[in-house]
């Protein structure tokens, strides 16, 4: 059943975490947007630089500015807050140093009304700081995906757009009271949006990608994606991956072990080259491959 108008408004939460030059930017291609019914919900992450101030001025500011403080915590758990407090039937991410051509959240928010979607997915920008753009599209056209599909693009490994928040619209009701629980206490630093996306697809009916690509991810070097060593980060990736793999149903399990263990390969030979074979990073990649061979 299609949603009554008074339903349609978004939410788009933005996490924040010492962002004070940047989030003026983000601000402003979201107050931008041609979709006007939009809650910008700015979720500070316990800043320490002028971040705090800042948002505190542009609510004061915009009325449908509003905002929340929180003490440094995990990477997920300004997102899942910012869900808990989310006034709307639709609910966006953005993260406070990218922005949004205007056309974004109204092009995602009529293909989820036309195909009475849970969740719309769209393609993005990545800009690297020397000038280099790469472009993923999500889809040459417009498609709707049933839930086995979508899994299949997000656990593959070979549709990256699937991986984030940012380049979607999620329906409120995906988001219960249990998931946001279990959520909260994932304390893995890097990809824990792919774990959160593993089970809003669990949950979601009909899911649509369109072939847009409004969204413009900012490679930043001192950003959190960047700071912290290669193997960190992956050993993070293969934790999230071995939880969903340990979740999957018997449909799902093919993949989501082909999945974890091209994962763990990859990291080993990055590995080898740098240590040699009994280094104990080595050694615990290769116990994780031994495990689930």
């Amino acid at each position: 059943m299609t949603e009554k108008p008074c339903d349609n408004k978004i939410t788009i939460i933005v996490p924040v975490y010492n962002e004070e030059s940047r989030l003026i930017s983000c601000v402003e291609s979201l107050l931008s947007q041609t979709c006007k019914d939009i809650e910008i919900l700015l979720v500070d992450d316990g800043s320490e630089d002028g971040s705090r101030e800042l948002i505190s001025s542009l609510a004061e500011k915009y009325e449908n500015i509003q905002k929340l403080f929180l003490s440094h915590g995990e990477p997920m758990r300004a997102r899942l807050q910012g869900v808990k407090q989310a006034s709307s039937k639709w609910i966006g991410f953005a993260d406070a140093d990218d922005d949004m051509d205007s056309t974004m959240y109204e092009s995602l928010l009529s293909a989820a009304l036309k195909h009475d979607a849970d969740l719309v997915l769209c393609g993005y920008h990545q800009h690297y700081p020397e000038g280099r753009t790469y472009t993923y599209k999500s889809s040459v056209s417009e498609v709707l995906l049933d839930r086995s599909k979508a899994m299949n693009m997000l656990l593959c490994g070979d549709h990256v757009e699937m991986w984030g928040p940012c380049t979607k619209l999620f329906r409120r009701r995906l988001f219960s009271e249990d998931l946001i629980a279990e959520l909260s206490e994932v304390t893995i630093h890097h990809f824990e949006d792919l774990l959160m996306n593993y089970y809003i697809l669990k949950k979601a009916a009909n899911i649509v990608s369109i072939p847009q690509c409004p969204y413009h991810y900012r490679i930043r070097y001192d950003s959190t994606s960047y700071i912290g060593s290669y193997r960190d980060a992956c050993m993070d990736g293969l934790a999230i991956r071995e939880i969903i793999l340990e979740d999957a149903d018997e449909s799902l399990r093919p993949i989501a072990k082909s999945f974890f263990l091209k994962s763990c390969t990859s990291l080993y030979s990055y590995l080898r080259a740098r240590y040699p074979s009994n280094h104990k990073y080595c050694q615990e990649v290769l116990d994780l491959i031994l495990k689930h061979r």
